[in-house]
């Protein structure tokens, strides 16, 4: 049985694969900028981000900012189906993780309980503004607690 939110999310996935690339690209700085001159930014002190994949919204920006005004980068990693946060360090390569998106070295810290500020990629949202989660089942339980801060 095929459930209404799968039907979403394959609906504006495929909306999204074949977004122009400049399309992409402007609307991905426009969403940067947003967000570098919130007070969202401004106030926090490590950053979770994400790696963009398949015209997600770009963080590379976010990324290069944070990093220029001392800010902890912090990007997930895949360990035992959990998503975990590790430092980013500019000079270190990233790796290939389990589905294919780059990923830290899990030799640092886990960051995941000094985060001020998780940003997350999303097909679909409910009304409330709650992501609809991807079909794999990653537990996400250790992240429960972290919500932008107002």
């Amino acid at each position: 049985m095929v459930h209404s939110k799968e039907i979403l999310r394959k609906k504006y996935l495929l909306i999204r694969k074949n977004l122009p690339y400049y399309d992409c690209y402007a609307k991905s700085m426009s969403a940067q900028q947003r967000f570098l001159g919130s007070k969202y930014f401004s106030e926090s002190k490590v950053i979770g981000l994400y790696y963009p994949i398949l015209n997600e919204v770009q963080t590379f920006q976010i990324i290069s900012q944070a990093i220029l005004n001392l800010k902890t980068v912090c990007l997930p990693t895949i360990v035992n189906e959990q998503i975990n946060f590790f430092k980013y360090d500019p000079t270190k390569n990233l790796k290939i993780g389990k589905y294919g998106i780059m990923e830290p070295e899990t030799s640092s810290k886990n960051m995941n309980r000094f985060l001020d500020i998780v940003i997350t990629p999303g097909v679909v949202f409910d009304v409330t503004g709650n992501r609809l989660d991807m079909e794999r089942a990653i537990t996400t339980s250790s992240l429960i607690l972290m919500v932008f801060k107002t």
